[in-house]
Formats: C-alpha cells, sequence, structure tokens
C-alpha cells in the first residue's frame, strides 16, 4: 500500500483522537493546511515518516506504529517524536509477541483439527466439524465435553464460537471459565486466514 502524508496525517490525528478521548477535525483543504499552517519542523517529521512507511518501514503498520508512541509518551507524542527510536523498537518488541502469541494459537487449533479429523471419520454427509459441533455427550454439547477433557484447546473452542459453529449455553460457559476470561483476547488475534487451518474438517 503506498501512503501520501494526508494518509498517515489522517491515522495519526485518529490516534491522537482516540487517546485524548475527543473528536478530531481534518482540513477541508489539505494542501493549504499543510502549505500554511503547519511548521517547517512538523511537515518534514511528517514526510519524512510518510517516506519510511512507503519503503524501510514498509511491514509497519502506520496505526498500531502510533498507538506504540501514544503510550509511550502519552498526549505528548506528536511530530518531534515520530521518529523517536524508542517507538519503534517498542513497536518491534510488541510485534514479535504478538507473532508468538498468533503461532502459538494456530499450533493449539492445528492439534484440535487433528483430533476431530480423526474422531468423525467414516463417510458421513457434509462438513465434519458441523457435524462434530451438532453431537452430544449426555447434557453437554460434545466440544464443551472435550475441551473439559484437554482434548481440544481453548483457543478452538473460542474459534468454534466466534465462527458461530457452537453456541454454548450458560451452563456450559460456566465449565469454560478460561475460555470466557480469554475470549476477546484471543478472538482479537484471529485473521482472515484462521479457517485455513481448518480446511480438512470444514
Amino acid at each position: 500500500m503506498f501512503y501520501t502524508n494526508f494518509d498517515i496525517y489522517k491515522i495519526f490525528r485518529r490516534c491522537q483522537g482516540s487517546v485524548k478521548n475527543s473528536g478530531y477535525r481534518l482540513p477541508k483543504d489539505w494542501e493549504l493546511h499543510y502549505n500554511t499552517k503547519m511548521t517547517k519542523e512538523n511537515k518534514l517529521a511528517l514526510d519524512t515518516i510518510t517516506a519510511y512507511f512507503n519503503t524501510t518501514w514498509s511491514r509497519v503498520d502506520p496505526e498500531t506504529y502510533f498507538k506504540v508512541g501514544f503510550e509511550l509518551f502519552n498526549t505528548r507524542f506528536s511530530y518531534p517524536k515520530f521518529l523517536n527510536k524508542k517507538v519503534l523498537l517498542h513497536y518491534i518488541q510488541k510485534d514479535k509477541i504478538k507473532k508468538r502469541e498468533e503461532s502459538l494459537i494456530q499450533d493449539d487449533i492445528q492439534q484440535s483439527v487433528s483430533f476431530i479429523k480423526q474422531y468423525v471419520n467414516g463417510q458421513g454427509v457434509g462438513s465434519k466439524l458441523i457435524r462434530y459441533c451438532s453431537m452430544k455427550d449426555g447434557m453437554l454439547g460434545l466440544p464443551v465435553k472435550h475441551y473439559t477433557e484437554n482434548k481440544i484447546s481453548k483457543a478452538f473452542m473460542i474459534l468454534l464460537m466466534w465462527y458461530g459453529y457452537y453456541t454454548p449455553t450458560q451452563d456450559e460457559l460456566n465449565l469454560m471459565p478460561y475460555v470466557k476470561a480469554h475470549y476477546r483476547e484471543v478472538s482479537s488475534k484471529f485473521n482472515k486466514d484462521i479457517l485455513e487451518l481448518c480446511r480438512e474438517i470444514l
């Protein structure tokens, strides 16, 4: 993706508004604002970081980068601190942690998929996953039973719920306190390709 300096300005102002918990206005005439309202130093900082996002930092997400800047400097984060080394170092550290967590989640899901693939065998028609989610063991749905027996992972249980394959009852949710506690945290790490891990049983 190619960014203009106005694109980066908009992302920065959006993050700034979020930190200040207030709305923000964008100039109606960007060129006029850029040429007459911004200082020479601020223009240089904006243009430089825009060039970085388009080249050397092409894998760096501008919105996440600015959020990190505000985490470090709070409302004092602005143009003079755009290229502060602490921001990039903290961004890299957070990105590594995020990727490691995503990798662990994917491994957990893949192991659960392998278990279900073996469990739901035979010549049944349709999706193995849908068949699996419709099975029961007494009063419990089979996914809940298997989760409590550590046969499928927390991440996989959350995936079933997130994508609507399984909706637990309140009693079932009470049996899965870690699923309830980590639902948002884990589901926020799902990307558009996460279901590809389940291709064999979909």
